[in-house]
C-alpha cells in the first residue's frame, strides 16, 4: 500500500525552510535536492514499451541517488537476496557497537579516517574473542557489519550493526566449527546473545589504541580517545 506522503513530499513542502534554519553540508543538500526532484519533470522523461503488447507509457527519470528510498528499493532487495544465499547452517547473533555522542564533532571532521577506525577496532575485537580458547571456538569469525550514522530521530549517532554466525572457520581453513561464544564452564540460558560483554569494553579499547597508532588526528592521543569511547562499567 502506497503511503499518503513520501519523503520527497516532505522535502518539497519543508525543504526550503529547513535549509534556511539548519546547518547542512554540501552532501546533505545534494541528497535532499535529488530526492525532491526524483521522478519529476525536472529530470526529464523516457518512454517505456511493453514487450508483449507494445503499449507505451511515459515515465519520469529517477535521480539514482543511493539515499533515495524510491531508487534503491530494487537494489536493496537484490542485496538482501544475495546475503540470504550466504547464510550458514547455524544460529546468528546481532551485536551493536555504539560510540558516544561526545565523539561526534571529531568523527564529522574526520569521517573516512575515524569510520575506518571503527570498523577495524570492532573487527579486531571479534577476532580476539573468537581466537580465545575460553570462548570455545578458536577460529576466524564471520561478520557482516553495517554502519549507521544517525538515530531514529535523525541525529548523529555512529554505530555498527553486526550480524555474526555462531561459529568460526578453523585457522587452517579446512573446516567450520559451529558453537557459541560461551565459556566452557557455563551453559547458555538462551541461544540469542553473546556472553562476552563483561570483557568487550576493555578489548575494544585496546583495539582502538592499536589502530590509532597508524593515524593522526590533531590534539587527540590514542589513550584520550579510548577513554572517551569506553566508559568504565559501574
Amino acid at each position: 500500500m502506497k503511503p499518503s506522503y513520501e519523503i520527497a513530499d516532505i522535502f518539497r513542502l519543508y525543504g526550503d525552510q529547513h535549509r534556511k534554519t539548519h546547518v547542512m553540508n554540501d552532501e546533505q543538500r545534494k541528497v535532499m535536492r535529488a530526492i525532491e526532484v526524483c521522478r519529476t519533470a525536472q529530470l526529464g522523461d523516457h518512454m517505456d514499451t511493453c514487450n508483449n503488447c507494445g503499449a507505451n507509457q511515459n515515465s519520469y527519470n529517477s535521480c539514482r541517488n543511493r539515499h533515495c528510498p524510491k531508487c534503491q528499493t530494487m537494489a536493496k532487495e537484490d542485496w538482501l537476496a544475495s546475503r540470504k544465499r550466504e547464510l550458514l547452517p547455524c544460529g546468528y547473533f546481532h551485536l551493536v557497537f555504539t560510540l558516544p555522542h561526545v565523539l561526534n564533532p571529531l568523527i564529522l571532521a574526520n569521517r573516512k579516517l575515524l569510520l575506518n577506525l571503527i570498523f577495524s577496532s570492532v573487527s579486531g575485537t571479534l577476532k580476539t574473542f573468537s581466537a580465545d580458547p575460553q570462548w570455545h571456538l578458536e577460529g576466524v569469525p564471520g561478520v557482516l557489519a553495517i554502519l549507521h550514522t544517525w538515530s531514529q530521530t535523525l541525529i548523529d549517532h555512529f554505530h555498527l550493526h553486526c550480524l555474526i554466525p555462531a561459529g568460526v572457520l578453523s585457522f587452517d581453513k579446512r573446516k567450520q566449527k559451529i558453537g557459541l561464544f560461551m565459556p566452557k564452564n557455563r551453559l547458555p540460558a538462551q541461544n540469542t546473545f553473546l556472553n562476552i560483554w563483561g570483557a568487550t569494553p576493555t578489548v575494544l579499547q585496546s583495539q582502538i589504541i592499536v589502530y590509532w597508532q597508524s593515524i593522526t588526528v590533531k590534539s587527540f592521543s590514542p589513550t584520550r580517545i579510548a577513554r572517551m569511547i569506553i566508559k568504565p562499567r559501574k
